[in-house]
């Protein structure tokens, strides 16, 4: 993995957003049921998207820092306080490893965590925590990057369905997380990139 692949993940994680939008408009019950989790989630990230300048020096790093100003609403300061960290860490990184990903990932999770003054259950924060959890995971038993990355997008979901049981509030109007399922999308965009790219060095390798 490179910055380029970050880059393409992100993008493709403004398009998810957009894409579902509506959907996460209409399933945010948590903590208003004000029907804007969807649009706030695609504005933080599109926003900050097209005032940073690929190719520039510090590209992420900045990118992470511009989502600082163009956060809308709980789900996208957390998100915005994720990709701060996130993106920090790999700026600059030539090869992004497993271990690099991992690193970037805990420290996004530890500045989520950090914007909210109670944390709770059953939001943005668990599929992030719990994401992160099972790459670890993945790591220590030596799976490889690429594996771990599709399982763990699995696992996600997982995680985001769960989060119907964890909240009455979620509970009573039967749905999931509108925040965690938000960054499901998110997640999803970046290891699609990372397996687009993955096929196409494995098909010019063989010629194709």
């Amino acid at each position: 993995m490179n910055e380029e692949i970050i880059f393409e993940g992100i993008k493709r994680a403004i398009n998810y957003l957009w894409e579902k939008r509506k959907f996460l408009d209409k399933i945010n019950v948590f903590p208003v049921e004000d029907n804007d989790t969807g649009d706030n989630l695609f504005e933080t990230l599109n926003q900050a998207f097209k005032k940073c300048n690929k190719g520039k020096n510090n590209f992420l790093k900045k990118l992470g820092e511009e989502m600082f100003f163009t956060a809308r609403g709980n789900s996208g300061l957390i998100i915005s306080q994720f990709f701060l960290g996130f993106l920090e860490t790999l700026n600059g990184k030539e090869n992004i490893d497993f271990e690099t990903f991992l690193k970037a990932f805990e420290k996004g999770r530890g500045k989520a965590y950090e914007a909210v003054s109670k944390p709770m259950e059953g939001t943005i924060l668990t599929a992030i925590r719990e994401t992160e959890f099972v790459l670890k995971d993945f790591f220590k038993r030596k799976m490889d990057f690429y594996n771990s990355l599709k399982l763990s997008l699995k696992k996600c979901e997982e995680i985001v369905l769960k989060t119907k049981e964890m909240l009455k509030e979620l509970k009573k109007k039967n749905v999931p997380d509108a925040g965690a399922y938000g960054f499901y999308f998110i997640y999803k965009g970046i290891v699609e990139a990372y397996e687009i790219y993955r096929n196409r060095s494995n098909n010019i390798k063989e010629g194709n």
